[in-house]
Order: structure tokens, then C-alpha cells, then sequence
């Protein structure tokens, strides 16, 4: 496996791209019983493109099961940070890049996804960006500036704070306008079926 430094310099040099040392780092994991078995996901993501699916880029907990249904793959931004934490030299780096080209005042898993991102080293392209921010301020302003450098098609959920019936209703229908477009990106129509099938997965 890639040493730490080395690993570094070579994806701020571009001979490696962040995708492919978190894969490494994955394989190099699987097996140790303190460790989560996580690899199939990551390439997956890595080969979304070349097994012929759309890859969608998440920020915050939008609903992953109506992606599934529609044969799309998501790359949940926000585990990137946790797993590059393996690596403080890299993470710092990306760090100190979202600090000197982005906001500054986001927090640490934010600046690391955003410093990934603005230095082009992820190596995936998009076909589409969703935000569901949590209350946080450095989340809701993370989602916003990840949205812009992506520069793919994006759909933002707006949550209210309130729980109320008028609330459950403007959910509802964000659900409505956020299934209209992964269909569009997905080129297909929703089957209600397998819709259910993931639901049942995720319960």
C-alpha cells in the first residue's frame, strides 16, 4: 500500500486520484475485525461510469433508496473525510486548500471535501450533485459552495425546522420534485417496487 507521505505527493502531483488511494486504503482494511468492510462500496463508486450507471454525489442525509431504485450510484461526500483520516498529511493539504480558495470558516470534514473538490483529484465526474443540509451552519454553507464546484446538474432539499402538517407537506412535495429529477438524470421512471424492496433494506 501507498505510505502515507508519498501517497500525498502523488495525488497533489496527479499520478494518483483520491478515489483509487481510498480504494487501496479499503482493501488494505478488509478483513480486520475493527473495520467495517467497506471496499464493494468504493468500487462500486469508482467503476459507477463503467458498469454503465449514473453517479450522484450527496451532501447530507438525502434519500439514498429512491438512487437505488433507479440504478444510480451515490458517493456519500461526507464518509470521504473519514476515511482519508487515516492520512493527516493529505487531509491537511485539503484542508489548507478550502482555507486559501474557499470559506475558511467551515469545519474540518467540510474543508476537506471542499479542498478534494476544488483541487480536481477525486478523479469521478458527476452526473448529477443532491444537498440535504443539516442544521448546521457550516453544513448549510458547505452545501452551497460544493454545489458550485461540482457544476454538475443539482437539486437541493429545503427542510423545515417546524413539525407540522404544512411542513410534511412541503417535504412531500420536494419528494415528488427530487424523483422527477433523478428520473430525468437516470433516464428511466421510478419502479414503485423497487422502491419498496430498498425501502424494506434501509428498515
Amino acid at each position: 500500500m501507498t505510505d502515507i507521505s508519498s501517497a500525498a505527493e502523488r495525488i497533489f502531483a496527479g499520478e494518483m486520484t483520491i478515489i483509487d488511494y481510498v480504494c487501496e486504503l479499503s482493501a488494505a482494511d478488509s478483513g480486520r475485525e475493527d473495520c467495517p468492510n467497506d471496499l464493494f462500496y468504493w468500487e462500486s463508486v469508482r467503476d459507477a461510469r463503467k458498469n454503465g450507471k449514473k453517479l450522484i454525489f450527496i451532501s447530507g442525509p438525502a434519500p439514498l433508496e429512491i438512487l437505488y431504485a433507479l440504478d444510480c450510484v451515490p458517493l456519500y461526500l461526507d464518509l470521504l473525510p473519514s476515511r482519508l483520516s487515516q492520512n493527516p498529511i493529505l487531509t491537511a493539504r485539503l484542508i489548507n486548500e478550502a482555507e486559501t480558495r474557499a470559506n475558511a470558516s467551515l469545519c474540518s470534514l467540510n474543508k476537506t471535501n471542499t479542498g478534494l473538490l476544488l483541487k480536481g483529484a477525486l478523479g469521478l465526474v458527476p452526473d448529477a450533485f443532491v444537498s440535504l443540509p443539516i442544521p448546521c451552519d457550516s453544513a448549510r454553507t458547505a452545501c452551497t459552495e460544493l454545489g458550485r464546484i461540482v457544476g454538475a446538474p443539482s437539486f437541493h432539499f429545503d427542510i423545515p425546522l417546524r413539525r407540522d402538517l404544512r411542513s410534511l407537506q412541503y417535504v412531500e412535495m420536494q419528494l415528488g420534485r427530487y424523483i422527477g429529477f433523478i428520473e430525468g438524470i437516470a433516464s428511466r421512471e421510478l419502479d414503485w417496487e423497487k422502491l419498496k424492496y430498498r425501502m424494506e433494506l434501509s428498515n
